[in-house]
């Protein structure tokens, strides 16, 4: 009896140290003092390793460095946050497995993954976050989660432009099929299209460019132009590589797909007059 009632205080006194550090830590973020917060959220964990926003703050200022020595082109040091804060994450998402914002977990991994350029594994995240969101979309939830159809669509456009990083085209027009199915939009409607230009499925582009159009004519209109002067950049300043086979074929697909991108323009342009 003891034992157990002088561990119970020592258990007691850890927690009261780790609030006493947490505390003091967002006084220091707050006066500027990053690394002394971070000093004192190490603290805060080593005290007890249990308390997931202990974590969350810590992942919170790991991404704020990151994002600001990605911005100065300090990469070194920003993928060196980036890795901080993906360490922290994948403690904090099995100390957050039963929880049903886990979801948000998941996410927030996901675009860590997604800016150190693990591609699949931020699609494997985003899949999981949808997985969660749709496990308790009819239950009693969190006020704070977004209706599943909203957020399903906006997971599944990630997951489309990770795939087409990746060159996995039809893999990514699949993704792009699912958030149409839950909600359309002419954001998607283009992004497909563009996709479908680039495997040479030129009819199915276009019939997406319409039904784009039909949703948003001068959103559509806006942003096809902007592809087209992007692919007009592109072939204007070429980016070379070392397999200069990689080189050519990319630039012929860059060539097809600024030609059929013109030719609906030019279509569209006599149309409406």
């Amino acid at each position: 009896m003891h034992g157990q009632a002088r561990a119970g205080i020592m258990t007691n006194a850890k927690t009261d140290l780790a609030n006493f550090f947490y505390k003091h830590s967002e006084e220091k973020y707050q006066s500027g003092d990053i690394k002394g917060a971070i000093n004192d959220l190490n603290q805060a964990i080593k005290n007890n390793p249990k308390e997931a926003k202990y974590y969350e703050s810590r992942i919170a200022i790991f991404k704020e460095q990151a994002w600001e020595n990605d911005d100065s082109y300090n990469r070194h040091m920003g993928e060196f946050f980036w890795k901080l804060a993906l360490k922290d994450c994948d403690i904090l998402i099995d100390l957050t497995q039963k929880n049903k914002l886990s979801q948000d977990n998941y996410f927030r991994r996901g675009d860590i993954k997604k800016r150190l350029k693990d591609y699949q594994g931020a699609i494997d995240d985003y899949e999981k976050s949808i997985e969660i969101h749709s496990k308790y979309e009819y239950e009693d939830k969190p006020t704070n989660l977004r209706p599943f159809n909203e957020y399903a669509t906006t997971m599944y456009l990630e997951c489309a432009y990770l795939k087409r990083q990746l060159q996995d085209y039809k893999a990514a027009i699949k993704y792009y099929d699912k958030s149409i199915e839950l909600g359309e939009s002419h954001i998607s409607y283009i992004a497909r299209g563009m996709t479908k230009l680039i495997i040479n499925d030129i009819q199915p582009a276009y019939t997406d460019f319409k039904n784009a159009i039909k949703l948003n004519e001068e959103g559509s209109l806006e942003q096809l132009k902007e592809y087209q002067d992007y692919y007009q950049k592109k072939l204007d300043y070429p980016t070379k590589k070392m397999d200069s086979s990689i080189n050519e074929s990319e630039d012929l697909i860059d060539i097809e797909v600024f030609n059929y991108l013109k030719e609906y323009l030019s279509n569209i342009s006599t149309e409406n007059n």
